[in-house]
């Protein structure tokens, strides 16, 4: 049912709050894949029944190591047969501070027989 998607687009916007925010819009012929909105390491819009089991999310912002936040997202094979993966590269800046890129960089994306 995937092979309508067109575009994957990938925006990071920085909070006022420090926050990072993550959005992905996936545009597919499938309504419940429109959009994915990720937000504070939280799922909201998506139907309960595209919620991938097997999501994992880690947070560095709680790690001294540094601020990154990588979140993987897998949807049901079965269902979409689409895995992809997102990780916002952040950096410390000369003042101390954290420093977010503009764009988050996608690394693959898969779509499944």
């Amino acid at each position: 049912p995937l092979e309508h998607l067109r575009t994957l687009l990938v925006n990071f916007n920085q909070l006022s709050n420090g926050q990072a925010r993550h959005w992905i819009n996936v545009f597919a012929s499938l309504p419940a894949l429109d959009t994915f909105g990720l937000a504070n390491n939280s799922i909201s819009g998506i139907p309960a029944e595209v919620i991938p089991p097997s999501m994992e999310t880690i947070d560095l912002r709680s790690n001294p190591l540094g601020c990154c936040t990588i979140i993987q997202l897998r949807t049901y094979p079965s269902l979409y047969g689409v895995e992809f993966y997102y990780d916002n590269q952040c950096y410390e800046s000369e003042e101390g501070g954290t420093e977010y890129t503009p764009l988050v960089n996608m690394a693959e994306i898969y779509l499944g027989g």
